[in-house]
């Protein structure tokens, strides 16, 4: 797209006209293709750079860097592989007392269950994550607050094993309602009243923030985001929509200027190399 077809709620302030990087806290584009972390492209204190644990090397099918969507993603096999942070309680991830919103690319494989994400403070308290269940292949957006769970899921049978979907979790505590979407169509919502601050001890990709290696992700994850903010449902459809042909064209020299300046620094202090590289989806 070489523009943004939506505008983002009122009182959002544009970053260079671009509501999708307002308020994006994290966001892990899992560009490398090697090594043993994920770089936070819009963090440059590096402090919530993901750090892989357990994956296969070399890779296997299903578990380290994998071909993806636009060149690498990440593999989970379902054991202990998955990707947890030096500093689990940084206030990026947490959603607080604030709007929070979680999104990603995610793949199953023909097992297709497992914890995509989530945060916890401990298992009866504070807790918010997503996941598939195995039996009926249902996605789940779940919340947990002083023992009060609030699970948002969807229809069952909808995912089909090795296919690309983009899925998405949001708290708007504007209405105290959580929503989950799933190929920027709307699958539920779940009254929200009463949910305090949501803050964490862990955080973590691809298994379950209360024990690793239970419930673990049978597939593959691309582009996680965490947004400080209510995205929109036409929001996530034009993050669904951000030309794939120009993330192909990222190459790994941008993270490091990104992640010196920040994106919005980025945008204005690297403006024709960005466009010459990303198009009209960033720039």
């Amino acid at each position: 797209m070489s523009e943004w077809t939506h505008k983002p709620p009122a009182g959002v302030p544009l970053i260079d006209g671009h509501p999708q990087l307002n308020d994006l806290a994290c966001w892990w584009p899992m560009l490398e293709g090697a090594g043993g972390q994920i770089k936070n492209i819009v963090d440059p204190t590096g402090e919530t750079d993901g750090i892989m644990k357990y994956f296969s090397w070399p890779p296997t099918a299903h578990s380290g860097w994998r071909p993806g969507r636009r060149g690498q993603t990440l593999g989970f096999d379902g054991g202990s592989d998955h990707v947890y942070f030096a500093d689990e309680t940084d206030s990026r991830f947490h959603a607080g007392a604030a709007d929070y919103s979680f999104m990603c690319w995610v793949k199953l494989d023909d097992l297709g269950h497992g914890y995509i994400f989530g945060g916890m403070q401990n298992s009866t308290s504070y807790m918010n994550c997503l996941f598939f269940t195995g039996t009926n292949v249902r996605l789940h957006w779940f919340v947990r607050y002083a023992g009060n769970n609030y699970d948002v899921y969807g229809p069952s049978n909808t995912m089909e094993a090795f296919r690309w979907y983009h899925i998405a979790g949001v708290i708007n505590r504007g209405n105290n309602t959580a929503y989950l979407y799933q190929d920027g169509a709307l699958m539920n919502t779940k009254n929200i009243t009463g949910l305090g601050p949501l803050t964490y001890h862990q955080f973590k990709i691809g298994t379950s923030p209360l024990s690793v290696g239970v419930n673990s992700l049978h597939g593959f994850v691309d582009d996680p985001r965490v947004y400080k903010r209510v995205v929109t449902q036409n929001e996530i459809r034009d993050i669904m929509q951000y030309p794939s042909a120009a993330f192909e064209m990222l190459d790994l020299t941008l993270l490091a200027p990104i992640a010196a300046v920040g994106v919005a620094g980025a945008l204005v202090n690297s403006r024709a190399r960005l466009k010459s590289l990303v198009g009209g989806g960033l720039v």
